[in-house]
């Protein structure tokens, strides 16, 4: 389009052609996306609270709607994430030692995702490509399908896979192509360089623990503020009691001066 309308010396559109990798998805299959769409997020936030309001509605009826959807989200995580941990998902396939270690890994909405993937990797046909190179090369072809085939090079060495299709680039998970290649040489289990911890039963766990010094440290610090003004208001109120009576003020003067020895 550039060339034939004359537009190479237009700066904008030089500029949008710079980042076509950005807007284009014929260009993008390189970078990791999760295949999400620059629209779906608002989408997804206005189908979870838009519903609920509408030009109307005061801000103070807004937090609430607000602060209940929060809650509701939260409840609804941590009952996934219980259930996710705790329990081994069901599959309507025999679970291969592909699919046990998937299973044990992956939260239950990707293992659903690699389900659908491991099906369509039984529809398939792959045949080894006579290459001169130590690399696998496999052509992968659906049975009945007019898609055409895709190509998975295989490091049997260094565990290393790669399909033209680019799933495992823009989603961070196997496409079926890549799972009939695997069920080849009997691969029973996945590598940890191609799992992504966002995927993962244990990604917040890991994020906590992370987290875990500086929290440390600002928590130290609050509660020790937290402290000395919760014993000031202790201390204030035991002096105004006292301050009547002198057997009760002698009682809190020895005291002061028995914990001030012990500390």
């Amino acid at each position: 389009m550039l060339k034939d309308y004359g537009l190479e010396g237009h700066s904008w559109f030089k500029r949008l052609y710079k980042h076509r990798v950005k807007w284009s998805t014929a260009l993008n299959n390189e970078y990791f996306s999760a295949c999400i769409l620059s629209s779906q997020r608002s989408e997804s936030t206005n189908h979870a609270i838009g519903f609920q309001a509408s030009k109307t509605t005061s801000v103070t009826a807004f937090f609430g709607i607000f602060e209940s959807t929060v809650k509701r989200w939260r409840s609804e995580e941590e009952r996934k994430e219980f259930n996710g941990i705790r329990s081994t998902p069901i599959s309507v396939y025999p679970l291969t030692d592909l699919l046990l270690h998937v299973s044990q890994v992956y939260i239950v909405e990707l293992f659903r995702i690699f389900e659908k993937e491991f099906a369509l990797a039984m529809r398939t046909r792959a045949t080894i490509l006579p290459v001169d190179d130590p690399l696998l090369v496999y052509r992968v072809q659906p049975a009945v399908s007019e898609e055409g085939p895709h190509h998975v090079t295989y490091d049997c060495s260094n565990q290393l896979i790669e399909c033209t299709c680019r799933n495992l680039q823009v989603m961070g998970m196997f496409c079926n192509h890549i799972i009939r290649v695997f069920h080849m040489p009997s691969v029973g289990e996945i590598t940890s360089r191609y799992i992504l911890r966002r995927w993962t039963k244990f990604s917040k766990t890991a994020v906590w623990e992370r987290l875990l010094p500086s929290d440390i440290r600002r928590s130290v610090a609050n509660d020790a503020i937290n402290w000395h003004r919760l014993m000031l208001i202790a201390t204030n109120h035991l002096i105004t009691k006292c301050h009547n009576v002198v057997e009760a003020r002698t009682i809190f003067e020895k005291l002061c001066v028995k914990a001030n020895e012990e500390v």
